[in-house]
């Protein structure tokens, strides 16, 4: 049993640790280290392989940041594609249509409490 290390060959960046592997699993793949040298105690995503030495060390500032920003850009993107399909928790939607009525009609706007009060006399609690 082996550590292995998988990296994308392009960015350099490391995909996957694996602490205990079975080396044969790994053979012929050019990905992959197999019980590297250096593994730095920084966040697997924050690691990229040295491609002069084949070792993991850890990215410079500069280079996390960047990872961070693509990381928070994807999330944000995300986010906004579940918005557009209201891929959301029922309450957030539903907020979120309160706010909207009451903005339509701004000298009687909806509470929770109306809400809530509402839903226990529907349901009869």
């Amino acid at each position: 049993m082996a550590r292995i290390i998988i990296y994308d060959k392009v960015t350099l960046k490391v995909k996957a640790y694996v602490p205990s592997a079975n080396t044969p699993d790994y053979d012929g793949r050019d990905d992959v280290l197999i019980n590297p040298s250096v593994l730095t105690a920084a966040a697997l995503k924050y690691c990229k392989v040295s491609p002069s030495t084949n070792e993991v060390t850890e990215m410079s500032q500069t280079e996390k940041d960047q990872v961070d920003s693509a990381e928070t850009a994807g999330v944000l993107q995300a986010k906004r594609l579940a918005a557009d399909k209201l891929e959301y928790p029922l309450i957030d939607v539903l907020i979120a249509f309160v706010k909207r009525i009451n903005v339509r009609i701004p000298n009687n706007p909806i509470t929770k409490q109306e809400i809530i009060d509402q839903l226990k006399s529907d349901k009869n609690l």
